[in-house]
């Protein structure tokens, strides 16, 4: 807008654009009285996102100006809508009393509320975090870093590609990235809602050294270990720099940043994470996730803790078994309940500290501090003298002597904060009795007006002989006497009319006047000394709020591992072995999602990985394969988070990465099919995975024809043997697939089998050894719904397809055409494919020979068994 036009506004309007031209690009929340009113365009997008009436104030050059608001007592409901969706809001309040101003009221912005950024109760989302991450491209490395504003954890790194700082930011998973408007990939911002381009001098390695250094009071970062992190230090700085705008305060509880090390973390990718439905099922709900699962917390704070440790397994034996050991004391602690009982007085203590450092602290923040600290000697009580031995030994033997926050801050709270205070600061009785004597002493004036209107009331009554009458106040009249029309005859000259109703008449008296001026005086002045008193409190608690931010983070803690090991007993988990090898064994392994979801008993299977480090898993349809390989991967998760696993024993190792190949979909946005989906997470896979990982591989190849399929499905097999030697689980309808135990020692055979009875299939959800060729696909159609028809029709194919005389491959006519010179290799495959089919002929023969609708099926298991032990003998003597 021009000058010219800006000219031509209101005063008020004028004051909107100057605050607008700061944030062109954010929803203005303007305080208007009761109202948040948003303009212009901003009117229109806030009406179509929040479906609020869009209505017009004044003109702008001859054309209505589009206006919609909010109440203010309303707000946080309609701040929650916007961050839900990626959005950001700035909040323009009003300072000083509108009573007191002259001319128009003063508007300072007092903050912005951001997608990471945003810490209020009922706006942010309670049960995870909303971290923000910044990121940037240096000469060598990219930057990086991360910060979660509700526990003050701050962190920075480097990634030597796009690909390892991917892997960083899916990690996280953060509501709001920022970066360079030079620098802004797809590729890596597309999976968050938020995306926010600063200047690039935001990312200036001399200014954002310097930032770092005055916000932590060092004169260097060697202390932090980050010297040699130049990008991750751009990256920081700018996050810091951004997020300091954002709150228009002071940060005193990021105290501290650390190195973002990978190296300490079980690497899972955003594909692991939802394939393995560890925060939500596949389709986004809670239920039916492993976290729905261990979730025993008590507090908002140990469930947030509970979902980021699930989404970063421990490599650190030490650490993990430092944990095991916790889970161990508090599962043989006969006050359990107890603890969980007094972990549920806490509350959510992080983020209340985190608005107090904020100075964004409401009165129940500091209500829930204050029984928090009350708790602090309960907590040391019950775990210093029921369980102190059995933490001889742990890392955390001191924990309970670590709870010591400033003795007189729960003195200063009880103290200082009415029992039960008003749910805000506008509203009073916040500040105890007794706190202040000026306080004191203008609520006793309040007081006294209502004794004093009392007497006047009786006085009058008596005075007039208006039984009726009566004296009252409200914010628009202030006090009066009202008189119903049929007594107003009889009230004195000295009665000034105020008002005139249907069935009544109000007056006002230079009494009522004087009593009035001087009781609002007092209600403003409290307010004010409130308001101040309560400031005054927030910085008194800000000077210890380090330590309040280490009690917070103690007991989140302690909620987690109690809720593991309220879990362990519920279910009867097992505590699990920690290896230095890079292996797996499990002994009746349990799904632990399934488990909890049916009344049935749930079917153990085992799993060793010893020589053997990749595993086929052939079967039916609906046979169990998936949720085997899904159950040890689960196993292994909560091994590594140190929670006690649904097994008889397990011995976890070290393993580096999880990678899942399971299930796909078309990704039509970007014009890729199932099977382009399918082979870009199988060459993730093999580009990245090493003999540390875990492989998840479910049915691969199945998005071209069979022969295609196959052949892939076989190449990929030999790779991961050959190659990588990863820990491997490789499920597969292709029978050819499993004749590769007989090529290599590494590979062995698991199966699900299933058997017919009464004409229904019956799966037994048992790994053996060996290989199973049938899928029954038909049958397990036939169990979906599929007509009669269809199933007819499907069995009669196959009974063709399966009785088909087989093409002598052997002969030249037979051969595939050739594409200019065949190489060398080629010539010899086909030689010894040729060889190999002519001494499987008499097999073959065989199995035409067969009717196969004349077979009982213990008739056909013993033809099987006859024709297998032929091709056994046909391999020897070749």
């Amino acid at each position: 807008m021009t000058e010219q036009n800006l000219a031509s506004l209101t005063p008020m309007m004028r004051q909107y654009f100057e605050i607008k031209q700061q944030y062109p690009d954010t929803l203005v929340f303007y305080r208007l009285g009761d109202f948040y009113e948003l303009f212009f365009d901003d009117a229109k997008e806030a009406a179509a996102l929040l479906d609020l009436t869009l209505t017009r104030r004044g003109s702008n050059q001859g054309k209505p100006i589009p206006m919609a608001g909010v109440p203010f007592h309303s707000i946080d409901s309609y701040l929650a809508k916007l961050i839900k969706m990626g959005r950001s809001a700035v909040i323009c309040e009003q300072v000083g009393d509108p009573k007191n101003s002259r001319g128009m009221m003063e508007r300072k912005i007092s903050k912005v509320l951001t997608p990471g950024t945003v810490t209020d109760e009922g706006i942010a989302p309670e049960h995870q975090d909303n971290c923000i991450v910044s990121i940037c491209k240096g000469h060598n490395y990219y930057g990086f870093a991360c910060l979660s504003l509700s526990s003050g954890e701050f962190k920075a790194a480097v990634a030597a590609s796009e690909d390892k700082l991917r892997l960083l930011i899916e990690k996280h998973n953060p509501a709001e990235i920022v970066c360079p408007e030079n620098f802004k990939p797809k590729t890596l911002t597309q999976g968050c809602a938020c995306t926010k381009e600063l200047a690039p001098w935001y990312f200036d390695f001399q200014t954002c050294y310097r930032a770092l250094c005055t916000q932590f009071a060092t004169a260097s970062l060697f202390g932090f270990d980050l010297e040699d992190l130049e990008e991750g230090i751009c990256a920081a700085g700018a996050l810091l720099a951004y997020v300091k705008d954002t709150q228009h305060t002071a940060l005193n509880h990021i105290r501290r940043i650390s190195r973002e090390e990978s190296r300490a973390y079980v690497i899972l990718d955003q594909c692991a994470k939802r394939n393995l439905e560890l925060l939500t099922n596949l389709r986004g709900e809670r239920r039916g996730s492993l976290m729905a699962v261990l979730d025993k917390t008590r507090t908002p704070m140990g469930q947030r803790l509970l979902a980021r440790c699930l989404t970063e397994p421990l490599r650190d034996n030490a650490v993990v078994n430092a944990r095991l050991d916790m889970v161990e004391a508090l599962s043989k602690f006969e006050k359990l309940s107890e603890l969980s009982d007094l972990l549920s007085t806490c509350g959510d203590v992080e983020r209340a500290v985190a608005r107090i450092a904020l100075r964004t602290a409401r009165p129940k923040d500091l209500v829930m501090l204050r029984a928090t600290l009350d708790a602090v000697p309960q907590f040391k009580e019950l775990l210093t003298t029921d369980i102190s031995q059995v933490l001889s030994e742990h890392p955390l033997q001191n924990f309970a002597q670590s709870l010591n926050p400033p003795a007189d801050l729960a003195s200063l709270l009880h103290t200082a904060i009415a029992e039960i205070p008003a749910s805000f600061l506008r509203d009073g009785g916040v500040i105890a009795a007794g706190f202040n004597a000026e306080l004191d002493t203008l609520r006793d004036l309040m007081s006294g007006a209502e004794d004093t209107l009392t007497k006047i009331e009786t006085r009058e009554r008596e005075a007039t002989g208006i039984s009726t009458l009566k004296v009252a106040f409200n914010q628009v009249h202030g006090y009066y006497i009202e008189v119903s029309k049929a007594q107003s005859m009889k009230v004195p000259l000295t009665y000034q009319r105020r008002q005139t109703l249907k069935n009544s008449e109000r007056y006002i008296t230079p009494e009522l006047k004087e009593l009035e001026e001087q009781t609002l005086t007092a209600k403003a002045r409290a307010l004010s000394l409130e308001k101040e008193l309560f400031a005054n409190i927030l910085e008194r608690l800000n000077a210890d709020i380090e330590a309040l931010t280490t009690l917070a983070a103690h007991l989140a803690l302690l909620d987690m591992l109690h809720a593991l090991a309220v879990c362990a007993l519920e279910r009867h988990y097992v505590r699990p072995t920690l290896s230095d090898e890079a292996d797996i064994t499990i002994k009746a392994g349990r799904h632990p999602v399934i488990e909890s979801l049916t009344t049935k008993p749930f079917i153990a299977n085992d799993v060793s990985f010893g020589k053997q480090r990749l595993i086929i898993i052939s079967g039916p349809n609906m046979g169990g394969k998936s949720t085997f390989m899904r159950q040890i991967a689960l196993i292994t998760i909560m091994a590594r988070i140190g929670s006690f696993v649904p097994a008889q024993a397990a011995t976890i190792g070290q393993i580096d990465r999880i990678f899942t190949r399971i299930g796909a979909a078309d990704d039509l946005a970007s014009g890729r099919s199932t099977f382009m989906v399918e082979m870009e997470e199988t060459a993730s896979i093999l580009n990245n995975a090493g003999p540390q990982s875990l492989v998840l591989m479910d049915e691969v190849g199945r998005g071209t024809s069979t022969a295609e399929g196959a052949a892939i499905a076989r190449a990929i097999t030999q790779y991961l043997c050959t190659h990588i030697n990863a820990l491997t689980l490789f499920s597969t309808h292709y029978a050819e697939i499993t004749h590769l135990e007989q090529d290599y020692p590494q590979i062995c055979n698991l199966c699900f089998k299933a058997r017919e009875a009464q004409g229904k299939v019956v799966f037994l959800y048992q790994a053996q050894k060996g290989a199973q060729s049938y899928s029954y696909g038909v049958e397990v159609g036939k169990l979906a719904g599929l007509p009669n028809e269809v199933i007819k029709s499907a069995k009669a194919a196959l009974q063709r397809k399966l009785s088909a005389p087989l093409v002598d491959n052997s002969t030249p006519t037979a051969q595939a055409p050739k594409a200019g010179d065949a190489s060398s290799e080629l010539k010899a495959q086909c030689a010894s494919l040729s060889a190999t089919l002519s001494a499987w002929r008499p097999c073959i023969q065989a199995l035409q020979a067969l009717d196969i609708n004349a077979l009982t099926p213990l008739e056909a298991l013993n033809h099987l068994s006859t024709l297998q032990a032929l091709l056994q003998g046909t391999k020897s003597t070749n």
